[in-house]
């Protein structure tokens, strides 16, 4: 119960710390007053990861396939605080693994589709701003919402389908803290455009919550290991004086929680994931 009043008290502060800034950030210019808007939208395709690995298996990977990602991000800053909202979402399709089981390598495929959403309110400082250009740096800490389903059509394991593993639906969610830094930086060749770099860096935890496969709810112990972390790496052009930028570039994360679901203490732990590899094209608007 402390825990979801903490999270409520940090996402209605982060609000009430937005809403105004939104409400006056045309005042001033670029970087020019106590208050700004950045506003981004991005879309990237590339690899996908998403897998459920059971404590029967000595070993395995998660699956992995095609799939994409989009990414909506909202800023509000006022002198140096800022406050962001970020949403990511993106489609899983067809994925496959290996796992180790009693000794042998076993190559699986799996053909199905889903989706992961991924909800982030961070709070920090915006700093190293100048007036006029676009070049700021991020460091913050946020809290992190998560959901992810998909539904299995089929399986093969070499080759050799397998209908106990078939029309199945998963359905998982978690939460928790990140901490990092994006750092969006400028060379200006003029008053009206340059080159930006961005580049971005976190980690934390942010654990599985609840985990259901065909609508029955795994008892998840209260003994987890958590693991969530994401870089992104990225370049365009900036225009100033309209406060647009258009990067290219490579991100990724992933979110990661491994646990004993199983009486038998000889098994390995159980280990639930997702994330994502893509090159992606981002279209910001500051005010």
């Amino acid at each position: 119960m402390i825990r979801k009043i903490v999270s409520l008290v940090f996402i209605y502060a982060s609000i009430a710390f937005f809403v105004p800034a939104l409400s006056s950030a045309q005042e001033s210019g670029i970087n020019s007053g106590e208050l700004g808007i950045h506003l981004r939208a991005a879309y990237g395709a590339g690899d996908v990861a998403w897998g459920y690995i059971g404590s029967g298996s000595d070993r395995g990977d998660l699956g992995t396939g095609d799939g994409s990602s989009y990414n909506i991000a909202a800023m509000a800053s006022y002198t140096l605080l800022g406050f962001e909202f970020n949403y990511m979402g993106g489609d899983i399709e067809d994925l496959e693994w290996t796992a180790e089981e009693a000794g042998t390598e076993v190559d699986y495929k799996s053909t199905g589709s889903g989706n992961y959403k991924v909800y982030d309110w961070k709070l920090g400082a915006r700093l190293f701003t100048e007036p006029g250009d676009m070049g700021y740096t991020f460091i913050y800490m946020g809290k992190r919402y998560w959901n992810s389903e998909r539904k299995q059509d089929t399986q093969e394991a070499d080759g050799i389908p397998n209908p106990l593993f078939s029309d199945i639906k998963y359905k998982a969610k978690g939460d928790g803290w990140i901490y990092g830094i994006r750092d969006f930086s400028t060379i200006d060749f003029s008053d009206t455009m340059g080159v930006v770099i961005q580049s971005g860096l976190f980690f934390g935890t942010a654990p599985l919550t609840s985990f259901k496969i065909d609508g029955t709810k795994a008892d998840l112990p209260s003994d987890k290991t958590p693991l969530s972390f994401g870089a992104e790496l990225g370049a365009g052009v900036s225009f100033n004086e309209i406060g647009l930028s258009v990067i290219g570039g490579v991100r990724g994360e992933f979110n990661i929680t491994a646990y004993d679901d199983s009486t038998d203490p000889t098994e390995d732990e159980s280990v639930f994931g997702f994330g994502n590899r893509v090159y992606f094209l981002e279209v910001g608007m500051m005010f």
